[in-house]
């Protein structure tokens, strides 16, 4: 193998490996994006919730039960949100074993 085969072999696994790493990235920003907005939504729900309990200076059961009931909500949708993000990244990872079993393979032949 000549340097100028093997430089244009390390590029281009270079290439491959960058643009595996730039789409896990880009999933876990997506993911922290999501997770903002709805951290963002939730709080600003459970602000108007507590802000209408102290108008009689009083939290009824039933105003902290809402409450509960939104930061409860807030934690499935947010699991929900990693759980999606991490089957995605899974699948990604499966891509990438089963490119690099078949660049393996096709090194072997020009070799």
């Amino acid at each position: 193998m000549t340097v100028i085969e093997a430089v244009s072999l390390g590029a281009g696994l270079l290439s491959i490996v960058g643009g595996f790493v730039s789409r896990h990235l880009i999933l876990k920003a997506e993911k922290h994006h999501k997770i903002k907005l709805l951290a963002d939504n939730k709080l600003n729900v459970i602000s108007d919730l507590v802000s209408k309990a102290l108008d009689n200076e009083t939290i009824s059961d039933e105003e902290f039960s809402l409450v509960l009931s939104e930061l409860n909500k807030f934690f499935d949708k947010k699991e929900k949100i990693r759980l999606e993000v991490k089957s995605s990244e899974g699948s990604l990872i499966n891509r990438i074993k089963t490119r690099a079993k078949a660049l393996k393979i096709a090194l072997i032949f020009l070799v």
